[in-house]
């Protein structure tokens, strides 16, 4: 499958995951769909691509300094597989929030503005999400992945 292919395919299929954590969060198979689904192809892909473009790809490569970063991304493939990363951990956090926020009674209005900005934005949008937990939870260190001992 040409790039090209996987990237038509890849940024709709985000979409899609996005769309659904926003209008039916509630919906039982969203976070199935979501996670087994969309998130488990992207990193098929992603593997794929990484192994496809091993002899470019160098895991020790030095990533102290962004030019060592911005050689990695001249390869077309590696940068796609950079992007497909940025899809499955973006929407890996939003459906995250998306449940802390669900099971927790948050602000419905609130947590699709923070969806927005975790899929336009990323960390920004996981952060208002995080303090609006410190704040509506009166606690420093909500807990948004439960932690079992």
């Amino acid at each position: 499958m040409s790039l090209t292919s996987i990237f038509s395919i890849t940024g709709p299929l985000a979409l899609v995951g996005w769309c659904m954590l926003i209008t039916v969060p509630r919906w039982k198979q969203t976070s199935i769909l979501v996670f087994n689904f969309i998130v488990v192809l992207f990193a098929m892909a992603y593997l794929g691509l990484i192994m496809a473009n091993f002899g470019h790809f160098n895991p020790l490569t030095d990533f102290s300094s962004l030019d060592s970063i911005s050689t990695l991304f001249e390869n077309r493939s590696l940068l796609l597989a950079g992007w497909i990363h940025y899809l499955a951990f973006d929407l890996i956090i939003g459906l995250l929030i998306t449940e802390h926020s669900l099971k927790n009674n948050g602000n419905s209005q609130l947590l699709v503005l923070c969806q927005l900005l975790t899929f336009l934005l990323g960390p920004i949008g996981f952060l208002l999400y995080y303090i609006s937990a410190i704040i509506k939870q009166k606690t420093a260190a909500p807990q948004i992945i439960e932690v079992k001992e």
